[in-house]
């Protein structure tokens, strides 16, 4: 009997079995309610990136052939941040002897010293296409540079041999040139390229060193080009050093826009460095069939915007599509333009 009392005591102090499965359910209900909201709460972040891959599906790109995707505005916090880390980098220096950079006097600006000459009134859309990584290859570059329009500017690597030779010989054929600045990819070390490559982590002083190697590699370029730049180029606390010594010393600036996020116009332009965008990537390794649509796209630009530029490598099938195609652009209203007749400067002001 008393064992009996005890255990009617403890059943009448427990919930009944009803509130129990009601407590179950409203915890289940709960647990579905944030999982709902977390997955809107995704949706939402994502829907961007979601809406780019549609317009891109229902572009119906060729195969093999990559758009560059034009930089989107920072918003403005980050774009105070990454002035306010800009703001903090010492002033650059010549790297290697850490001497202040040679001033140049006005006027005196490589990238119109070594400018192709180009009639500048000419009110016709222009389009710039770069050959890249030049100077690797001794046939691939000497096809190019005898071969190829010379108003089509030429971009050579900084680890190619001989571009003391290289670079007098495209100008000599009329082609402008520039040298291509390694830097930090977003897959970096996966994806190294190489041993002066321009990085992050690094400060000022080990990234200027890097540049000025690059720099010194040869004469009679207009200005830089980054490549595989995505990281390194959508830090504008990094970037800036490096944007100031190209404008301490004349040259221009080519951002590739390896990164969506590039900060490279913007801090060129804060600087005052005269600097251009590439537009279109063209493929060299695509059918010919998907480069004559990205060449029609190329022309298209041009018509809406004023000019345009675009960057291909240097590969057989490529060099002969564009002979033909150079050939007949002026029939269609448009004229082929050297690079430095397609930058933003403050020298147009």
């Amino acid at each position: 009997m008393i064992r009996s009392k005890k255990n009617r005591g403890d059943e009448a102090g427990r919930p009944s079995a009803g509130s129990r499965a009601g407590g179950l359910l409203g915890a289940v209900a709960l647990a579905l309610v944030a999982l709902v909201a977390g997955v809107v709460l995704w949706l939402a972040l994502s829907a961007e990136d979601t809406m780019q891959d549609l317009q891109r599906l229902a572009g119906n790109e060729p195969p093999g052939v990559t758009l560059v995707v034009p930089p989107r505005p920072a918003p403005a916090d980050e774009e105070a941040a990454g002035e306010a880390d800009s703001a903090a980098t010492p002033p650059a220096t010549a790297a290697g002897s850490g001497a202040a950079a040679p001033t140049r006097l006005a006027g005196d600006a490589r990238w119109q010293r070594f400018s192709q000459p180009f009639d500048r009134s000419d009110s016709r859309p222009r389009i710039a296409l770069v050959v890249t990584h030049l100077g690797l290859d001794e046939q691939e570059t000497s096809r190019t540079i005898a071969q190829l329009p010379e108003a089509i500017t030429l971009a050579f690597s900084a680890y190619a041999e001989g571009l003391d030779d290289w670079l007098p010989e495209a100008r000599a054929a009329g082609h402008e040139a520039l040298l291509m600045v390694p830097m930090e990819p977003e897959d970096y070390p996966a994806d190294d390229p190489g041993p002066h490559t321009l990085r992050t982590v690094e400060g000022p002083e080990t990234n200027l060193e890097r540049l000025d190697w690059v720099l010194a590699r040869a004469e009679g370029y207009v200005g830089v080009m980054d490549t595989y730049g995505a990281r390194f180029t959508a830090s504008a606390a990094a970037l800036r050093p490096v944007l100031r010594t190209l404008e301490d010393r004349g040259l221009a600036f080519v951002d590739t826009r390896a990164s969506s996020r590039s900060a490279g116009l913007r801090v060129a332009a804060d600087l005052g460095v005269p600097r251009a965008a590439v537009d279109l990537r063209l493929d060299a390794g695509a059918a010919p069939e998907a480069i004559d649509i990205r060449l029609l796209q190329l022309e298209a630009l041009a018509q809406q915007s004023g000019h345009a530029v675009a960057t291909v490598e240097a590969y057989p099938l490529i060099l002969d599509r564009l002979q033909s195609w150079a050939a007949e652009l002026e029939d269609r209203g448009l004229v082929l333009a050297p690079i430095t007749a397609v930058l933003q400067s403050d020298a147009d002001t």
